[in-house]
């Protein structure tokens, strides 16, 4: 990249985003040969058919979509970065990895999630309006209340009022219909698996093999 001399930043979104956003950018730009590499890997052109909870499916996508919606890198950016898969697409679009190469880990990673999850159901849910207390204390109380070994990580702090909790799909139900019981806006996010938990353990060893 040229050396930088401009003040922008451009971020590239996770799995919790706008998944109509995603697939709009698919459709805006079907000559892509990134969007032909998409199609080639999930056996599929139709866009607006596919599951944005299926993490194997998704995440390719929103990964292809980030860059083919993405202007070209240059000078006026000061700082590119990414959250949770976005940081796999940053590292693309900032030269760092193949773009070919990039899909190929994206597709490993949406593939084991959504293997771990088949075993295990998990889920997510961000807590708005609460802090990290308020959030440990209500994970505290569930956890203490299950004698089954269940898992519920704090998995995101975005912000100091909004924490994302992942683990097992019975607790992070629990954790949902509480929060809101208590007075905190909880949104379980549409993602088909517990990332950021220590459920999804068993696939580092797999995906580091693939990213080497």
């Amino acid at each position: 990249m040229p050396a930088v001399t401009g003040s922008s930043a451009i971020a590239f979104p996770g799995q919790g985003g706008d998944w109509r956003a995603a697939v709009a950018a698919l459709h805006e730009a079907p000559a892509h040969p990134l969007v032909a590499a998409l199609a080639d890997r999930l056996h599929t052109k139709a866009w607006d058919d596919l599951d944005g909870s299926d993490t194997a499916v998704a995440q390719p996508v929103i990964y292809v979509a980030g860059l083919v919606a993405a202007p070209q890198p240059g000078p006026e950016f000061a700082l590119a970065m990414g959250h949770s898969l976005g940081e796999i697409t940053t590292a693309t679009w900032a030269g760092a990895i193949d773009p070919e190469e990039g899909l190929d880990l994206m597709v490993t990673r949406g593939a084991l999630g959504a293997s771990l999850s088949a075993d295990r159901p998990g889920a997510m849910v961000a807590i708005n309006r609460w802090d990290r207390t308020q959030v440990e204390s209500l994970r505290e109380a569930l956890l203490s209340a299950g004698s089954d070994g269940g898992v519920l990580d704090v998995a995101v702090v975005n912000s100091p009022t909004q924490i994302v909790l992942s683990g097992d799909a019975a607790l992070v139900d629990a954790a949902t219909e509480q929060a809101n019981e208590q007075g905190a806006v909880a949104r379980k996010l549409p993602i088909g698996g517990a990332y950021h938990s220590s459920l999804m353990a068993p696939s580092v060893d797999a995906f580091r093999a693939r990213a080497a």
